[in-house]
Parts: structure tokens; sequence; C-alpha cells
């Protein structure tokens, strides 16, 4: 596939976006007393549309992250609905939230991961029992980074959710759909 320059200039940006909020990640944890030590061994930032899912855990060499950036910065209507996993979406401090800044969607997505890679560098250097993958070895360093980075650039998230409801009640339902061609259908014979 051939990108033409606007395409390269906007992929240069989300990189340079990418790797500004990985920095941002690693100095707030290195301020965590168990974590002094902790810096990224690996950070991959994946363009391939084939990738469906970012990672962040224990590479060969140490912690890293892996981003899938096609889905992670793929046009957002304005404004859109961040979503997290279902068991913790509605979390005030690391659930879901409504913005229209595209560039959040993207630091959502690498402090969830680098929360991955934090729980597996205190699993391998502090000796810590690994615990359930979106549990509270999980959500505690996610909601810290989360505190720090994300959410104080959430802004104006109230006009955000009215207007990102207005638009999907406007979207057609399944079955006003089907009666649509329907309609249409018996015109046409």
């Amino acid at each position: 596939m051939r990108y033409n320059p606007l395409d390269a200039k906007r992929k240069e940006k989300f990189e340079i976006s990418a790797y500004s909020w990985v920095s941002k990640c690693e100095d707030v944890i290195a301020t965590w007393s168990d974590c002094a030590d902790f810096a990224l061994h690996k950070c991959t930032l994946d363009w391939s549309p084939r990738r469906r899912c970012s990672r962040g855990g224990w590479y060969a060499s140490g912690p890293g992250i892996n981003i899938a950036m096609s889905l992670a910065c793929r046009e957002r209507t304005k404004p859109y609905r961040m979503y997290e996993y279902a068991s913790f979406d509605a979390d005030p401090v690391i659930g879901g939230f409504y913005s229209a800044d595209p560039d959040l969607a993207l630091g959502m997505i690498i402090c969830h991961e680098m929360a991955h890679a934090v729980q597996f560098f205190r699993v391998v250097h502090l000796g810590k029992p690994r615990g359930r993958p979106h549990g509270a070895d999980f959500k505690l360093p996610y909601s810290l980074l989360r505190k720090a980075l994300v959410n104080p650039k959430i802004h104006s998230e109230a006009l955000y959710k009215e207007q990102y409801d207005k638009m999907i009640k406007n979207i057609n339902k399944p079955k006003r759909v089907k009666q649509e061609l329907d309609r249409l259908f018996r015109i046409a014979s």
C-alpha cells in the first residue's frame, strides 16, 4: 500500500506522540519506590492493519509494549467514546471516556499497556505473584498512570457524551433499515 505525503505526516505525528506518551509513562513509573529501576526494553509501533490488539508485558530482554497503531490511531468521529474492558469500563478513574481529542485514545492505550509491562516487571524483579491480567496488580499502576497523564486532559466529557449520544441516536436502527429495504424492494418489483 502506498501512502501519500499526508498519510506519512499523519503517521509521523502519531509516532512522535506515542513516544512522548511512553516517555511520560516511564517518568511517572520511575517515581514509584518499587519501580525506580523500571526501563522499557522494547517499544514497537506496529502499523499493520492486520494487527488487532496492543500488548504490554515481558519480552526476552525485559518489559515492553507493542502498540497496534493503525487501530489506536484510526479516524474517530468527533466526539468519540473510548471503551475499556467491560469489567472496569464504568470505573471513574480507569474506565472509558468521551473526548474529541484523538491523541487521548492513543495515550489511554499506551498507559494500559505500560501498566501490563509494570505488572510483569514486578513479577520478574520483585518476585510478586503475576495475578490476573486485568486484576488488582494491573489496575493499581494503570490508575496511577491514568490519573497522572490521561485523565487531566479529558475535558467537557458531559458535553461530548451528549453529542455522542445524539449522534448514535441518529444512526438507523437495523429494524428501520430492513423496513426501508423492504419498501424499496416492493417499489422495484
